[in-house]
């Protein structure tokens, strides 16, 4: 999957999943790895960008960073 292929999805799967967890607040970091892990174990086709499996972390938390979908 290419990056913004991936980017939009995980986008669109963190409003969903945001609902889903009754999130109502701008979440943090720690709401963004629940996310991450969330990924990891029920939609792991989200990340299959490429991207080192180390790296896969950084990059979907500096995404939801720059589109400002967590509190500073």
């Amino acid at each position: 999957m290419s990056k913004v292929d991936a980017q939009q999805e995980v986008f669109a799967e963190w409003a969903s999943w945001r609902t889903r967890q009754g999130i109502t607040t701008p979440p943090d970091d720690a709401e963004a790895a629940k996310f991450f892990h969330y990924l990891e174990s029920e939609m792991p086709r989200l990340l299959t960008f490429e991207h080192s499996s180390d790296e896969r972390w950084r990059a979907v938390h500096r995404w939801l960073l720059s589109a400002h979908l967590l509190a500073d």
